[in-house]
């Protein structure tokens, strides 16, 4: 058996936000009546990352707190420890969007198809400091890079970030993948 390192956030097991197969149902139908949320398909990755476990320890996008600290320490902190991370990750809405969100409040969260693809608990609703935000990962005020186009150009219209706990649908597998695509724990259970 190999000696596996523990996951982030000293877990031994990941946090995964998939739902369960046998909720699927009863999930899918409570989305159905939820306001929706779109979803780029660039942070729609991010979604399907919270689903397996990848991100652990996140339950979801970070709320303006540790987003914030994300941004000025490179830290989150789990069960009162603090551990590295240089990107804070939220989801990006607009402004018109932001103002019929609020904390507590569930919406569904759908893809450029409109197909739901997660649910989000809404814990924060904030306003996204664009430069700040590239000047922290990017560790530069210059723009003219990939990773400002995506905040400036493909978010140009979205100037507020959510925060919360996500519940995500399973993510359709590519046929010419098809079993080559697993989540992080499945990969540790074949080199276990």
């Amino acid at each position: 058996m190999a000696d596996l390192i523990l996951y982030h956030g000293g877990l031994t097991e990941p946090v995964c936000r998939a739902i369960p197969a046998d909720q699927l149902d009863a999930y899918a139908k409570k989305a159905a009546t939820l306001g929706k949320v779109p979803v780029s398909d660039a942070d729609l990755s991010t979604v399907y990352r919270w689903g397996d476990g990848a991100l652990t320890p996140l339950e979801g996008p970070m709320d303006s707190a540790t987003f914030n600290r994300v941004l000025d320490e490179s830290v989150i902190e789990y069960n009162g420890k603090k551990y590295a991370w240089t990107i804070p990750l939220s989801l990006p809405v607009t402004a018109e969007l932001a103002k019929t969100l609020s904390a507590g409040q569930e919406v569904a969260l759908v893809d450029k198809n409109d197909n739901i693809v997660a649910t989000l608990e809404i814990s924060d609703v904030f306003p996204w400091d664009k430069p700040r935000y590239l000047k922290s990962v990017y560790l530069t005020e210059r723009t003219d890079h990939p990773g400002a186009d995506m905040v400036l150009v493909n978010d140009a219209d979205k100037d507020y970030l959510l925060g919360g706990k996500i519940n995500v649908f399973p993510q359709p597998k590519n046929p010419a993948f098809g079993k080559y695509v697993l989540s992080p724990k499945e990969v540790r259970a074949l080199i276990a």
